[in-house]
């Protein structure tokens, strides 16, 4: 009826213009947060394209201390790893136990 998911593909379309040295981690991780699959492999292919740029980038940088996950991505892709063949390493990224209770759920 509103047409969300062509709203959410043209976006990401856009989104993809946008991508540049500078901003392709900063756009990555906002793909990985939005389960954006088109704009996050656009990324993943910038990155591999462009790598001896972005590599060095303080944005880079930050992915493995605040983006491990994400890393985790970039690093199989540039592997040419598909993340079905790395499913121990994912699964090792995951928090531990079962769901996590947040700090205000007070009783």
């Amino acid at each position: 009826k509103y047409q969300v998911c062509r709203l959410r593909s043209w976006c990401e379309k856009m989104l993809c213009d946008q991508i540049s040295v500078e901003k392709v981690c900063s756009i990555l991780c906002q793909a990985h947060l939005f389960d954006a699959g088109q704009l996050e492999e656009a990324c993943l292919h910038f990155i591999k394209d462009n790598s001896s740029k972005v590599l060095v980038t303080a944005g880079f940088g930050e992915l493995g201390k605040n983006w491990p996950q994400v890393m985790l991505k970039v690093s199989l892709f540039l592997s040419g790893i598909p993340e079905a063949h790395a499913t121990a390493a994912i699964q090792a990224q995951q928090p531990s136990g079962s769901k996590r209770k947040r700090v205000d759920d007070r009783d």
